[in-house]
């Protein structure tokens, strides 16, 4: 697929000012910008969330600033450096059902 050149851009800004006319066209240039915009942002917060599913961090929690690793059988903690604490399972409540379920009664 070819980019977009300068001679396409020309054509297509021709063809928008024929349709839209020279009224319109400032707002809907506006409008356009402000959703690649909106786009860029969005795909970008996706784009974070995803490298950090991937590298095992939790969100909104600061990279790892050092990596640095022990010797093997040294049980000083240090190769946990950067990382954040592996989190305690949440505990499973039994929870009784809704008023409206059936096997309620």
């Amino acid at each position: 697929m070819g980019s977009v050149g300068a001679p396409e851009l020309i054509v297509i800004f021709l063809v928008a000012l024929i349709v839209l006319g020279p009224d319109r066209l400032p707002k809907a240039a506006r409008q356009v910008g402000r959703a690649i915009a909106e786009f860029k942002r969005v795909t970008g917060g996706f784009q974070d969330e995803v490298r950090r599913a991937f590298d095992g961090d939790e969100p909104g929690s600061p990279a790892p600033t050092s990596t640095t690793s022990s010797a093997p059988g040294d049980d000083s903690g240090e190769h946990m450096v950067g990382r954040p604490a592996a989190a305690s399972p949440t505990p499973v409540v039994d929870l009784p059902p809704p008023p409206d379920d059936p096997s309620f009664n």
